[in-house]
């Protein structure tokens, strides 16, 4: 949809962002974490009121995918960063060689919402 962050986190302002109708449903990319990796962050908006997304992390075993659900996130009118959330890098990470593959994946709850710049360790390191 077009629209985002207004706020430029990746070096300029972005054309566009996710929109997730009620029941919708995203994921990412399967990434490789560990330790130094333990949170990711995004930015998110309400398109009607009372807006919520539920955020999975999805983890890639030798079983199989599973997915743990992290909370939701109650969205604003207006773009804002969220707070923090784990990965879960440090605990899958010790059941392996010290990483573990995560998908993030994101499903509107009630309400439409959009997401946009979903970063995994915002502090950069």
């Amino acid at each position: 949809m077009a629209g985002s962050e207004p706020f430029g986190v990746t070096g300029s302002v972005g054309a566009y962002s996710l929109e997730l109708p009620v029941g919708a449903s995203a994921q990412s990319p399967y990434t490789c974490v560990d330790a130094a990796y333990p949170t990711f962050r995004f930015f998110a908006r309400n398109e009607s009121l009372l807006a919520s997304v539920v955020v999975q992390v999805v983890y890639r075993t030798a079983l199989g995918t599973v997915a743990l659900p992290l909370g939701a996130v109650l969205a604003s009118e207006q773009w804002e960063p969220t707070l923090p959330m784990l990965t879960g890098s440090v605990a899958t990470g010790l059941l392996s060689d010290g990483t573990a593959e995560v998908a993030l994946r994101f499903t509107a709850l009630t309400g439409s919402s959009r997401i946009d710049d979903v970063f995994v360790d915002p502090r950069m390191h």
